[in-house]
């Protein structure tokens, strides 16, 4: 006969209950404290399930948020927007422009963007750069710049330079800018580049990407064009635009946009989008003056601001083509928005430039057209230039060549350039050779 309260073997089989129902029983039976203990248990294992459940949710949540964007990006813009809106302002946003429109998702994103930067901790550039992609959008896609790299500004540094575009000419360039810009003027360094295509540039050893204060990605597009729709917020700027200024009539106006010439509409479309930026991080009231240039630019000699008047925008001489240089400029804060915003202006009234022939459209008469537009001109001065454009083998260009290499380490692209250049930065470096001063100093050109 078996034990009071377990079953023989027989029974235990006819009842289909495992040799081991007696150990189960057992445990059972055992003093109610060990019970608690395993109810405590459990119920640590509900909490834990229920904070991973939380985890899941909001990862689902920011999927489906990232889905909706893109759904709302590559859907084709209505021809019937109410407005034109090219200010990104926020008094006009929920005036002018449906809820869940492209251009409103972008608005709002602009505006948290760096909240987000700053609400979690960053990886590197470099492993942030490791897994994203340089391959261009597809056509009709859009999609937003990232933030990457975002630091708190240092009171004493009131010069913010900013370089646009794709990283070029390499360290050379690069420590010329920290030795000759940077560190003669206490200034801060702002990058708004793209993925580079050259791995070299990717890696955590390229010094621009550790000492600029703040770095945003842009996407690559096969036609520039569709991000000017989301400036411009809608695609009706290309009945006009498009028609009016074409590849064959004007290859150098709009370079980016599918069958032109150059970068014009990509360095332009750069500008607006740092103007939008310039707004959100509230720079221009942490910043005195801002240097707004390219990647690509070698400094010779230092450039001493304090001898510029701060209220003056200042352009180097040289490579006007009967406009203004769009390779370098100094701004103060006060018209920073209106130098950058030149884009816009232009979607807005498309005829500015009826009565130009196709022999004067390049991005230099562009430039200089929308600064007298916008009341600019009079206070635009030149200064001795001290820079020029460089290159290296493995960088890209949809624009000139790679010329002869100097002793400077790098290829002249614009050969020009390194001539204007030679005679005052060899007085700014050997000042003992010349014991009497640079008499040509700083030179106001006729401009009006």
């Amino acid at each position: 006969m078996s034990q009071r309260g377990s079953p023989s073997p027989r029974v235990a089989e006819a009842i289909g209950r495992s040799p081991h129902h007696e150990e189960r029983q057992e445990e059972k039976d055992r003093p109610r404290f060990r019970f608690g203990l395993a109810v405590h248990s459990r119920r640590k294992l509900t909490q834990l399930g229920s904070l991973a459940a939380y985890v899941v949710l909001v990862a689902l949540g920011s999927l489906c948020l990232t889905s909706r964007l893109h759904l709302h990006t590559s859907m084709p813009v209505s021809r019937t927007s109410p407005t034109l809106d090219l200010t990104m302002d926020d008094t006009s946003a929920t005036s002018t422009l449906p809820e869940e429109s492209p251009v409103s998702l972008w608005r709002t994103l602009l505006r948290t963007n760096t909240k987000a930067v700053a609400a979690k901790e960053k990886a590197s550039v470099s492993v942030q750069l490791a897994q994203m992609s340089s391959e261009p959008l597809p056509p009709g896609v859009v999609d937003l710049p990232q933030t990457i790299k975002s630091t708190e500004i240092p009171p004493t540094n009131k010069t913010l330079v900013v370089v646009l575009g794709d990283l070029r000419c390499g360290e050379n360039a690069w420590q010329s800018l920290y030795r000759n810009v940077l560190d003669e003027n206490m200034a801060d360094l702002a990058v708004f580049s793209q993925v580079p295509v050259q791995e070299t540039y990717r890696h955590a050893n390229v010094s621009i990407w550790e000492r600029a204060r703040h770095v945003e990605i842009v996407p690559r597009y096969h036609d520039w064009a569709d991000a000017i729709d989301h400036l411009a917020g809608e695609k009706l700027w290309r009945d006009e635009v498009l028609q009016r200024y074409t590849p064959h009539t004007h290859p150098l106006m709009l370079g980016g946009i599918r069958g032109f010439q150059s970068s014009a509409a990509i360095v332009f479309w750069f500008r607006w989008y740092l103007a939008q930026r310039i707004r959100t991080l509230q720079w221009a009231t942490q910043y005195d003056r801002f240097i707004i240039t390219r990647t690509d630019q070698y400094y010779s000699c230092p450039l001493r601001m304090n001898t510029l008047q701060p209220e003056r925008i200042w352009v180097p001489t040289g490579q006007n083509y009967r406009g203004i240089t769009d390779r370098f400029y100094i701004a103060p804060a006060d018209v920073i928005l209106e130098t950058l915003e030149v884009f816009p202006l232009f979607l807005r009234q498309p005829d500015i430039f009826a009565n130009f022939t196709s022999r004067l459209m390049n991005p230099e008469t562009f430039l200089r057209t929308m600064w007298t537009k916008a009341g600019l001109l009079s206070r635009v001065y030149r200064f001795r230039r001290i820079m020029f454009t460089c290159m290296t083998p493995i960088d890209t260009t949809k624009w000139g060549v790679m010329r002869e290499k100097v002793q400077e380490g790098v290829h002249l692209k614009y050969p020009g350039e390194y001539t204007d250049l030679a005679d005052i930065c060899e007085r700014v470096n050997h000042p003992e050779r010349y014991p009497f001063p640079y008499r040509k100093g700083l030179e106001r050109e006729d401009l009006q």
